[in-house]
């Protein structure tokens, strides 16, 4: 049993640590804000980044979701879509109803969501490696320049990140309190949020709810019983989202429905060879809508959004049949394209092109090589710590190779990955620094025992040299 004086300690530390990540996680919003206040005015808003704000702020002119009107060919204008999961335009859409109508200030709340991540990512940490590890990893996310460039420039990775890291802590509760059924229901609830960003999340469940479950509960009854909780809460959150699509389209439609350009801008010779071997190529998409005008008009009378992406899924997919082989070199160099470790001035060409600064990817690509280490290193000392937790944390990393694998690779394909990574390199570092003092201590120990007057004196021979 604890005494007072314990209990006031401990509560003491519990402040320290607070104040201490809360004044990181401010240093992090200042980061992202100066960024979209400051960097980003001075380039241009292009692709998904532009879409995202036209399109949360005609959701919040009363406009509904649709495809913007200045982006696209009349006949498409103001169309209903599902391009995009609705999660990052929602986020703007109540920016501009706060009275933010231009990008760089819709982004100041999309950096409060990055503000938060720090935050979340310090507890992630505490839980699995102590306090230390839990600020280094919160000072990681709070300036790694490839987790705050996607916050102040309206890319959909930055809520993403905030989500996988609150899916991560779900799954830290349901681990500690397999009991709780509550906490099975956030487990899920929270993927289902995460999945409104970006679908790929869906993959947290299979591989996260279902082993936890089977593990934790054991009892094939109570296991069962965690599974429905929290895929019923997962489904109370998408299953709305997908019944408008079904509605809207007349046909079963998942979250997003750009995956039929994603498979056709990533199965094409451009990217089964070459410099952009293992990337996603918009040339393609263009040039099979110029071969095949009649399957890509997406107008209000003709073709739907749905129509038009399933004709390039189809083209894609035949072509990945007549060159399945070529796989074989494809898949890894997506992967490694992903983890950062091919090509990479290739792959800042498609980053810039996507919308980020080259500047700050540059950078943030130094500082990923130079955390790489630490990050693997962290992840042997987290499973020999417990291989429960560690197995937790490198399901978003299997996520990320996995997505890449399948689709293909790129930076903005490991956010995912991100949370896990910026865990692991602070245990890492933590443990490294710790090992680094033990060794020290030991050898001063050492040098004392040899050098201390009252040692043997065939020690002090022995130290000779």
């Amino acid at each position: 049993m604890e005494t007072t004086s314990e209990l006031g300690s401990a509560r003491r530390a519990k402040r320290r640590f607070l104040l201490a990540l809360f004044s990181v996680a401010l240093i992090g919003f200042c980061a992202r804000a100066w960024f979209a206040t400051v960097v980003v005015p001075e380039t241009s808003l292009p692709a998904d980044p532009y879409t995202y704000h036209l399109m949360g702020t005609n959701m919040a002119d009363g406009l509904g979701y649709v495809r913007p009107a200045e982006i696209n060919l009349p006949e498409a204008a103001l169309t209903p879509t599902s391009e995009f999961p609705p999660g990052l335009p929602a986020i703007v859409a109540v920016s501009t109803k706060l009275g933010a109508r231009t990008p760089e200030r819709q982004a100041l709340l999309t950096s409060l969501v990055g503000a938060g991540t720090v935050v979340l990512i310090g507890f992630a940490g505490r839980r699995i490696g102590g306090v230390a590890v839990g600020l280094v990893a919160a000072g990681i996310v709070a300036l790694h320049p490839l987790i705050v460039q996607p916050d102040a420039i309206l890319m959909s990775e930055g809520p993403y990140i905030f989500g996988v890291s609150a899916v991560l802590l779900a799954a830290f509760a349901a681990w500690d309190h397999p009991e709780k059924w509550w906490r099975w229901c956030v487990f899920g609830g929270v993927i289902g949020l995460t999945a409104m960003v970006r679908a790929e999340a869906l993959l947290f469940a299979p591989l996260l709810i279902l082993p936890l479950a089977v593990v934790r509960r054991r009892d094939v009854r109570r296991a069962l019983a965690s599974i429905a909780v929290g895929g019923a809460a997962l489904l109370l959150i998408v299953g709305p989202w997908m019944i408008r699509n079904a509605v809207t389209f007349n046909r079963f439609v998942p979250i997003g429905s750009n995956s039929g350009v994603v498979v056709l801008g990533a199965n094409c010779p451009e990217v089964y060879s070459g410099r952009e071997i293992g990337s996603w190529s918009f040339g393609c998409v263009a040039i099979t809508a110029s071969l095949e005008p009649e399957k890509s008009l997406i107008s209000r009378e003709g073709l739907s959004e749905v129509d038009v992406y399933n004709n390039w899924m189809d083209a894609g997919l035949r072509y990945l049949g007549f060159n399945s082989t070529d796989l074989v070199k494809v898949v890894p160099v997506r992967i490694l394209r992903t983890a950062g470790l091919w090509n990479p001035a290739a792959q800042l060409d498609f980053d810039t092109a996507e919308g980020r600064n080259r500047t700050a990817q540059v950078a943030g690509f130094f500082v990923h090589w130079l955390l790489l280490p630490f990050a693997v290193g962290g992840a042997f000392v987290a499973w020999r710590r417990g291989r429960g937790l560690a197995s937790i944390v490198l399901v978003p990393v299997a996520i990320a190779v996995i997505d890449s694998g399948i689709l293909y690779g790129s930076t903005k394909m490991r956010a995912t990955a991100e949370p896990s990574l910026a865990l692991f390199a602070a245990l890492g570092l933590v443990a490294g620094v710790v090992a680094l003092k033990d060794r020290r201590s030991r050898a001063q120990q050492s040098s004392f025992a040899v050098d201390s007057p009252a040692a043997p004196r065939h020690l002090g021979r022995l130290a000779k040299p």
